[in-house]
């Protein structure tokens, strides 16, 4: 299995698809979605197989995602 820890984001091997799952908040299953749909393009432009993406429990993504768009948004004080 491979993945990126910094994210959350694994996929077990070389079939694309993107894990949904109920009990997880709609937003973030449109981020899995759209980052599902950014790799499967990428796959088929430079002829490679796309992989599946899961998103790791605990918050972990929801942490990653707060620290890479945080400089976009700007911070607040106090």
């Amino acid at each position: 299995m491979t993945g990126c820890p910094l994210i959350g984001w694994t996929w077990p091997g070389p079939r694309s698809g993107v894990v949904r799952r109920p009990d997880r908040p709609h937003g973030l299953n449109v981020l899995v979605s759209g980052v599902a749909a950014v790799l499967d393009e990428r796959a088929r432009r430079v002829g490679e197989t796309a992989v599946p993406v899961r998103i790791a429990s605990d918050g972990v993504a929801e942490g990653a995602a707060q620290l890479v768009l945080a400089p976009l948004f700007g911070r607040a004080d106090g």
